[in-house]
């Protein structure tokens, strides 16, 4: 589930914030409702009350009137709307928030990853049928269609779903994505539903869903740097959405 939770900052803390990013030399990511680009921040004021960001040239701003701007500092995310002054001049015309994405977020790896989990069986051979053959296996590898923080979710065939009707819980799980291999801890199965999928004739797999305790830090900050990656579009008309009925109280 991709939902995401906003928090207002009182001025003192957006002013911190906007000192931070100041000194830590990050840039800001602004969005106008097609394309994105980067800047930097080089002061924050105020002025008859209104609070504005004094940036780096960049022409690019005259194309909007109103854009939304996101930055991350201390490992949080800070998102806000402002009008175009000019090229290098913001009016904030919403709070700063501190964005909160749940960490059950999924990032979905098929078919831009190629992505697969390596089960080793307790059983040395493992023996099914496919199409009258008998197979033998001591490893089964099935497609890693998302992950989270905290889940994983495979995809079988109707034989390979077989093989896991007994297996609630599994102590570790290999996993590589694009070659590089990760190491998850303590799972239980969550879910082992079929499946229709209409991109091939109707075809039916199972999907498997296993939560997991733990799991290689290299794991967690690629997950973080997939959700990185995906902060234009979607992200953004959220928080537009979020706004509309968002009211400053008196």
């Amino acid at each position: 589930m991709n939902e995401v939770f906003y928090h207002a900052l009182d001025l003192h803390e957006a002013k911190t914030r906007f000192d931070l990013l100041i000194h830590g030399e990050q840039k800001m990511e602004f969005w106008n409702g097609q394309n994105s680009w980067l800047a930097s921040l080089e002061k924050f004021t105020e002025t008859d009350g209104k609070y504005q960001l004094e940036l780096v040239s960049n022409d690019w701003f005259v194309e909007a009137n109103e854009i939304i701007g996101t930055f991350k500092v201390t490992a949080f995310n800070y998102i806000f709307r402002a009008k175009v002054i000019n090229s290098n001049c913001l009016e904030l015309i919403s709070p700063l928030f501190r964005s909160d994405r749940r960490k059950d977020e999924r990032i979905l790896l098929q078919p831009v990853y190629k992505a697969l989990a390596h089960v080793c069986l307790s059983q040395k051979n493992v023996i099914y049928l496919i199409k009258g053959n008998r197979i033998e296996e001591d490893q089964v590898e099935l497609p890693i269609l998302d992950i989270s923080q905290g889940a994983i979710s495979l995809q079988a065939t109707s034989q390979q779903q077989e093989i896991f009707m007994d297996k609630d819980e599994l102590e570790t799980l290999k996993i590589t994505i694009d070659g590089k291999g990760f190491v998850l801890n303590s799972l239980s199965k969550i879910y082992s539903v079929p499946v229709i999928d209409r991109r091939f004739s109707g075809k039916q797999f199972y999907k498997l869903g296993y939560s997991f305790n733990d799991a290689d830090q290299a794991l967690f900050d690629f997950i973080e740097s997939r959700k990185s990656s995906e902060m234009e579009g979607k992200y953004y008309d959220d928080f537009s959405d979020f706004l509309k009925n968002f009211r400053i109280e008196k």
